[in-house]
């Protein structure tokens, strides 16, 4: 079994290489995450998806092969270890790079964001359908995107970091945990899309 330490070891080591892939790889693992959505969300981001089967061959050295599991030595369970070191040790440091990504979104992108914001959506354990926000955008900003247009600017938004992984099997974007601290800061940082109501008031005659 492992102990606490090795964890914690395995987790300075990748932020000491820098290494933030294996890093979120290894949070989502412990979040019961399927592999082939981890993989694909770790692709858009750095790239590559092969920070996954980095992660399980170091667990695998540490003798660990499920997250539903315990330390030897203080009998914490693995996905709350690994829960509580990612919030203490590397949310910070991905908040500040979600910051800087979110000033680079396109206006399609930040329409979406506009939307996930007004709808009260954008928060932690939130999962949204991707195809209903389809709807509302076309709705609201009068546009239909192509097939090609809509997945380019899912790609954008994961790999900002906005959306953690998309859920392959029912189509759901899923927003990282710390998204709550963010959220309401999110006007300050990027000019978001500004939707005029006008309101039809009924004169006297």
């Amino acid at each position: 079994m492992v102990k606490e330490d090795e964890i914690l070891g395995l987790v300075t080591r990748y932020l000491n290489e820098r290494r933030f892939d294996c890093i979120e790889a290894l949070y989502m693992w412990s979040q019961g995450v399927p592999a082939s959505d981890i993989a694909n969300a770790l692709r858009v981001r750095y790239g590559s998806g092969g920070a996954y089967s980095t992660v399980i061959n170091d667990l695998s050295g540490l003798r660990v092969d499920s997250y539903i599991r315990e330390t030897e030595d203080t009998q914490v369970s693995l996905d709350q270890l690994i829960r509580d070191i990612f919030r203490d040790r590397c949310v910070p440091i991905f908040l500040e790079r979600l910051k800087e990504s979110l000033k680079n979104l396109s206006i399609r992108a930040r329409r979406i964001l506009f939307i996930l914001l007004r709808g009260g959506l954008l928060k932690y354990g939130s999962e949204t359908p991707i195809d209903q926000l389809w709807l509302t955008y076309k709705v609201i900003f009068n546009e239909e995107l192509s097939d090609f247009e809509k997945e380019n600017v899912i790609r954008e938004l994961l790999k900002c970091g906005l959306i953690e992984y998309v859920k392959s099997y029912d189509y759901k974007m899923v927003f990282p945990s710390y998204i709550d601290v963010i959220s309401p800061e999110i006007g300050k940082i990027i000019r978001l899309p500004r939707i005029e109501v006008i309101e039809l008031k009924e004169g006297n005659e």
